[in-house]
């Protein structure tokens, strides 16, 4: 059974804090659930989310489509066999960077401004399509022994107002009771609370971003308020692109727990903002977080997408066609969503899944014990987010024991080096002198029972407990004191922050274990899989008893037992033609030649510079990007390892309203060239238990 109260989620009676992760199933390829979800999983997510886009289901009035990368079922399936649980964002208006707000266009038509209300034949339409999504759940709700545990309906509930008969409230309630009588009735509900939302009988969801790309401003932002630790769920930022820019909540979260449901993973670029989102623009975010309070983190989006290709017109936002809306700072690509999200678009795991993966094992390892405990912010703190001098701290708390979150980061903002001498989070508990540095953020625990000791403080942040006896910790140079009292029954590590954003905590010939390996890793059918390049590395912590089957042991590091194993793969050999000038952009084919056994995934790594570019196969557009800097990554995977891909890359000129990190080289006025074309491989290890 899954309860909650006020301040935390209870799962058969314990105190529960899952984290969830946005996986948009039919804005992926369905052959790579199963792996993205491994992946998601490696990564510490406990909850699946994802939207239910109406226009991918029944793009035309009464044809509905739930086949292919469309399979709701099977995804649902999958998620359960993954050992994860689901939350369904079933709309019916979701927004999420979709066409029309994911409305078909002919619910768009026909009913106008009578949409989202409880309008009698707008709802009766929205029956219908719940009537499709409920029978793809039949006998796939957490009561019904499945994984879907929770339902969020509609999004953004903030423009509509909350007065007026079947508006507000009223509407969202109807939807919910109209989905408990289809047979979705589920432990949680949800819905947006942000921007003066209704939300009904649901539990307010929240959210934060490191950036705000639907800003119509082309400069540097001010600091985002997601860096500070506060008790004010809102994000201001969020739904300022509608003309409402509020950082007070309008709704109270008193009566509810704390719950994020789109806690910046990444961000997607607009036309007027491009921001290169870092790995710890994100990480820093999710540890203010943990210190206010939240007791269910969720991501938006954790692996990023690409949109599909409608009947009848392109299914992303603000786009017909390939026509621009004329003059509005948030037109977008046409397909790709790739959202800078810690598992990209054609699945690889890049900086920022690592990062949050630090926050996402210490809530799987020590977050019951964090529900437990009250939030206290010190009155020193700054509550303006621009405001860079003062302290950024909070203390999670009882009876002497607890967390303290420390943040000295705040995106493209330097901050001051912070000394703390003879810090004492609470009576009888006092830290050795240290230092934080511009950049750092961690969360230093005390008063903690380490297996039969007390770790009176430990200058390092939790990461995991392997096998109910060793505690281990990470921590920056110059950090990583503890004190303890009594002789614990396990080792006390403290693993450099390098170290353990490459370790994954794996089951391996019995126990748990910690994996450590710059490839990606993660558990599938029963064994583990090893994506990696040509000579696979892992240092391995306990050591088993003989080497994984293939490698073969190369000596110890620190606590690791290393193990080598010489793998092949070669990437496909490239080669690119001159660049064909026409008007607005240049062209360029790009032959592929593979050898040998074919990759387990291979993408290419496109440098260019220009607006943006768009890749055509047979003469058909099957991807696009925006220019940041940053290399456009294509999976050729995805599209049946191609021999031939056209790139286009699109002109920008000079002068141009836009906001880039890293700006083009517009020599002569105006670009649009490659600058550089990398093929990559990959191979697949499966280490069998």
């Amino acid at each position: 059974m899954i309860t909650y109260d006020t301040r935390s989620f209870f799962k058969d009676g314990k105190p529960w804090f899952p984290v969830m992760g946005e996986y948009p199933y039919s804005r992926n390829n369905c052959a790579f659930w199963k792996e993205g979800l491994g992946k998601m999983k490696a990564l510490g997510i406990d909850i699946v989310s994802s939207y239910c886009c109406w226009i991918h289901h029944e793009e035309m009035e009464g044809h509905y489509n739930f086949r292919g990368n469309n399979n709701l079922r099977r995804f649902a399936k999958e998620v359960k066999a993954a050992g994860m649980y689901l939350c369904l964002r079933v709309g019916p208006w979701i927004h999420a960077e979709v066409r029309n707000g994911g409305f078909p266009d002919w619910v768009e038509k026909k009913y106008g401004s009578r949409a989202r209300s409880n309008d009698a034949e707008y709802m009766a339409d929205v029956g219908r399509y719940f009537s499709q999504l409920c029978r793809q759940c039949e006998g796939l709700t957490y009561k019904e022994g499945g994984p879907i545990v929770a339902v969020q309906v509609e999004n953004e509930y903030s423009q509509w107002g909350v007065q007026g008969k079947g508006i507000g409230d009223e509407h969202i309630n109807a939807l919910i009771g109209m989905l408990k009588d289809k047979g979705l009735d589920v432990p949680l509900y949800f819905a947006t609370g942000w921007g003066a939302a209704a939300t009904g009988e649901a539990i307010p969801v929240w959210g934060n971003y490191c950036e705000a790309p639907w800003e119509n401003e082309y400069g540097e932002l001010p600091p985002m308020d997601g860096y500070l630790f506060t008790d004010n769920p809102n994000d201001a930022n969020i739904g300022s692109d509608t003309g409402k820019k509020e950082m007070k909540a309008a709704i109270s979260r008193a009566s509810y727990p704390y719950v994020t449901v789109e806690l910046g993973s990444g961000i997607q670029v607009t036309e007027a903002r491009r921001p290169v989102v870092t790995a710890k623009d994100c990480g820093a975010m999710a540890l203010c977080k943990l210190g206010s309070g939240v007791s269910l983190l969720g991501y938006y989006v954790f692996h990023g997408g690409a949109n599909p290709a409608g009947a009848l017109s392109s299914m992303q936002e603000y786009r017909d066609g390939n026509n621009l809306r004329a003059g509005f700072c948030c037109d977008l690509p046409v397909f790709n969503y790739d959202f800078q999200a810690p598992i990209g678009q054609y699945g690889e795991m890049r900086p920022c899944a690592r990062e949050l993966k630090l926050w996402n094992y210490f809530i799987k390892y020590f977050g019951e014990d964090l529900c437990r405990l009250s939030v206290c912010l010190p009155v020193e703190n700054g509550s303006d987010p621009s405001d860079l001098s003062s302290p950024r701290l909070a203390i999670r708390e009882s009876g002497g024991r607890g967390y303290v979150f420390f943040n000295n980061y705040v995106r493209h903002y330097p901050m001051p080096e912070r000394k703390y001498t003879r810090f004492s989070p609470a009576e009888g508990t006092v830290f050795s002198d240290f230092i934080l540095k511009d950049g750092q953020y961690c969360a230093f625990p005390f008063g903690m029972d380490i297996g039969g000791a007390v770790l009176k403080y430990a200058e390092a942040t939790p990461f995991c407990i392997l096998n109910g006896e060793d505690y281990v910790f990470w921590a920056y140079d110059g950090q990583g004191c503890t004190e303890i009292e009594g002789e614990p029954r396990g080792k006390i590590i403290v693993l450099n922050r390098e170290d353990a954003l490459d370790c994954f905590c794996c089951r391996y010939a019995g126990k748990d274990r910690l994996f450590c390996t710059d490839g990606e890793i993660y558990e599938r059918d029963g064994a583990i899989e090893l994506i990696c390049g040509n000579s696979a590395r892992l240092k391995i912590y306990p050591a088993p008893e003989a080497p994984p089957c293939g490698f073969r042991e190369a000596g110890k590091e620190g606590i690791f037992t290393v193990y080598l194993m010489e793998t092949k793969v070669s990437p496909p050999a490239l080669e690119i033609s001159t660049a064909e000038k026409k008007q607005g952009f240049a062209e360029y084919a790009l032959s592929l030649e593979y050898s040998g056994q074919t990759p387990h995934s291979a993408w290419l790594e496109i440098g260019y510079e220009g607006n943006g570019l768009e890749i055509l196969l047979d003469g058909e557009k099957v991807a696009d990007d925006l220019y940041t800097g940053r290399p456009y990554v294509f999976g050729l995977r995805d599209y049946g390892y191609p021999s031939r891909v056209t790139v286009r890359v699109l002109e920008m000129c000079r002068g141009k309203n836009v906001y880039l990190e890293r700006s083009p080289s517009c020599t002569e006025g105006k670009v649009c060239r490659l600058t550089d074309v990398r093929a990559v491989a990959k191979t697949c290890i499966r280490v069998e238990q």
